[in-house]
């Protein structure tokens, strides 16, 4: 049987998910947009794998900044 604390911290938890669920959904509309808009017909792609690892090298960084590579 769940006591309150338990059930209070689980929806904290789905709520915290859904925020953010809906912030990556609307990040990956502007930024598939914008990258479509920046390489015009050619290239998106590339611009595309760039944006990616880019990104990649960023999370990586925060990760190790932040201790989270320990």
């Amino acid at each position: 049987m769940l006591d309150m604390h338990t059930e209070r911290s689980t929806s904290r938890r789905a709520l915290s998910t859904a925020y953010i669920v809906e912030g990556w959904r609307a990040d990956v509309a502007f930024e598939t947009a914008t990258i479509a808009a920046l390489g015009g017909e050619r290239m998106v792609d590339t611009y595309y794998g760039l944006y990616n690892t880019l990104s990649g090298i960023g999370v990586a960084a925060g990760n190790l900044l932040s201790g989270g590579g320990a």
